[in-house]
């Protein structure tokens, strides 16, 4: 109970200190090193039980030091800890529960490979009185195992599935959305709400042609996705609508095209 109160205490201090110096900051972009720690999923299971390995294997062994479980347990608790104070500090709470989540799932997970290194060592252990007590305990430790746990399948599936229509968009576009005298000025994948969005430049796209790549669209490698809607945008745009008339060299049109997708059944 003393170290539950102590690693309380320690990580709502932590908690604050990475809030406040991020209220400070005048840096507020969220680099690489903070996005990577808002999407926790079940490969984050995977590693954190190597950091409480490392550290009951350090304490355990005859020259026993603090060096390896100190670095071990704080490169798998302060960075999320330190990105949770971002997500608050900024008031981005997707960043906050993200990160936050990632806090426990090493907790737990560092905690529970010392529990299973420490009972297979043999270490001395304090048993409780009765044996329905024992029980408990141990359906309690394993209630907050799965606990902790299941959220991070979920969001692991979702990864690989996003990484998939990533792949899948980048051939739709290299092989499918081709349009003669037009050329490609801008794309934008949403993997989570299964959109492409195309900016061409160019002459304006025929409808005939939409409708093609509409009829055409059971031949891509889209497999997992069906076509919910095509629709195309022209957006016109001149530097000087007088001086120099849409059929000049300054009229340079835009086609934005944006293809919706959704899970077939």
């Amino acid at each position: 109970m003393q170290i539950t109160f102590q690693l309380f205490v320690c990580s709502k201090l932590g908690l604050i200190t990475s809030t406040i110096y991020f209220l400070i900051s005048p840096i507020n972009e969220a680099h690489s090193e903070i996005l990577a720690r808002t999407s926790p999923n079940i490969y984050d299971v995977l590693i954190a039980p190597f950091g409480g390995l490392a550290g009951i294997l350090a304490t355990s062994s005859r020259q026993k030091g603090n060096v390896i479980p100190g670095v071990a347990i704080a490169t798998a608790l302060m960075p999320p800890l330190c990105t949770a104070g971002y997500g608050l500090a900024t008031h981005q709470l997707p960043f906050f529960f993200g990160a936050f989540y990632l806090f426990l799932i090493n907790t737990v997970f560092i905690a529970l490979a010392t529990l299973v290194t420490t009972r297979f060592l043999k270490f001395p252990f304090k048993q409780l009185p009765q044996a329905k007590d024992e029980l408990k305990a141990k359906r309690i430790v394993w209630g907050v195992v799965i606990i902790t746990l299941l959220p991070s399948l979920y969001f692991g599936y979702d990864i690989v599935q996003q990484n998939k229509f990533l792949n899948n968009a980048n051939r739709f576009i290299d092989n499918e959305a081709i349009f003669p005298n037009d050329y490609l000025l801008k794309k934008n994948i949403d993997a989570k709400k299964k959109t492409i969005t195309l900016t061409y430049g160019g002459r304006l796209i025929k409808d005939e042609e939409l409708q093609y790549l509409k009829a055409d669209y059971r031949y891509t490698v889209l497999t997992q996705v069906v076509l919910k809607s095509v629709r195309a945008l022209l957006i016109s745009r001149m530097k000087n609508k007088v001086s120099h008339p849409a059929n000049s060299r300054w009229h340079s049109p835009k086609k934005k095209l944006k293809f919706n997708f959704f899970k077939s059944n």
